[in-house]
């Protein structure tokens, strides 16, 4: 029912806005609307963050029109495309919000390392809980995981959460401002990943470019999607299966330098809309 309500709305919408803005630029993250604007003749951006089967169809029909260009979130999908990055197809990542996100240059007194953003990918969990009891084994005093979602949480995270052992800091529903500033409350940011092919291939994590937008220390799950992404010196990897694994990069990070992300500016939104325009 969807495909036919996307398709439908899709045909109707480029109709009736094509014929009000005949020969403007066109961006979209919608394969039909892409679709429909490149049977126009028009000149479209379609910013492709997945693949299905439609999508796929969609795509390598589209792609031949002259005025048509699509910008991709990491290099795997044009490869499952069986495309090449030319004139016309182009990988840009996340980029972070300038505006809101920058380093404090406060160092907080306390080891606080936070996670932000949801705690389940397409239903399944991305192992917040399996983490959170290996940090129960972490020989840090005064260390605090801080946890902020928008999501409803599984009783065993709730439970985990309200563990008076562990000392765990939890948000929901806080605006981008509050964020922001409780990033600049942390030394670490988390990046944590379940191993679905959406996860593996098709993402450009935004929290990433957040973190280290706040001048935060990474520690995140060895991911391809994760390997692609700049400073790689600055992230610490652990394996999803060794909690020892994961205390291992909590530590190696904790007593590491801090990070200097030198050119950060090129991964701010300001900067992604200027390419954006650019290839056009």
């Amino acid at each position: 029912m969807y495909i036919v309500s996307h398709f439908l709305w899709s045909y109707f919408t480029v109709r009736k806005y094509v014929k009000l803005h005949r020969g403007c630029y066109f961006f979209t993250r919608s394969e039909w609307i892409f679709y429909f604007l490149s049977k126009q003749k028009e000149k479209v951006i379609y910013e492709c963050h997945q693949l299905s089967k439609i999508k796929k169809i969609l795509i390598q029909s589209s792609i031949k029109a002259e005025n048509s260009k699509i910008i991709f979130v990491n290099p795997f999908i044009i490869k499952d495309l069986g495309l090449n990055e030319d004139s016309k197809v182009t990988v840009l990542a996340s980029a972070f919000d300038e505006e809101v996100f920058t380093n404090s240059n406060v160092e907080p007194k306390t080891e606080r390392i936070i996670y932000a953003g949801s705690v389940s990918r397409f239903g399944k969990s991305r192992g917040l809980e399996s983490l959170i009891d290996g940090l129960s084994n972490l020989n840090i005093s005064e260390f605090q995981l801080v946890i902020a979602s928008n999501d409803d949480l599984s009783a065993e995270l709730i439970n985990l959460i309200n563990n008076k052992k562990l000392n765990i800091e939890y948000h929901q529903n806080l605006s981008r401002t509050a964020l922001a500033d409780l990033y600049n409350s942390c030394t670490l940011g988390l990046l944590i990943n379940n191993k679905s092919e959406h996860a593996e291939r098709f993402t450009s994590p935004l929290k990433y470019f957040e973190y280290i937008a706040s001048g935060l220390k990474v520690v995140a799950s060895d991911s391809k999607s994760h390997r692609i992404l700049p400073y790689q010196e600055c992230i610490n990897y652990f394996d999803f299966s060794k909690s020892s694994s994961f205390i291992d990069a909590v530590n190696i990070a904790i007593n590491s330098e801090q990070p200097t992300y030198d050119a950060i500016q090129q991964y701010s939104m300001s900067q992604r809309a200027l390419k954006i325009l650019n290839f056009y």
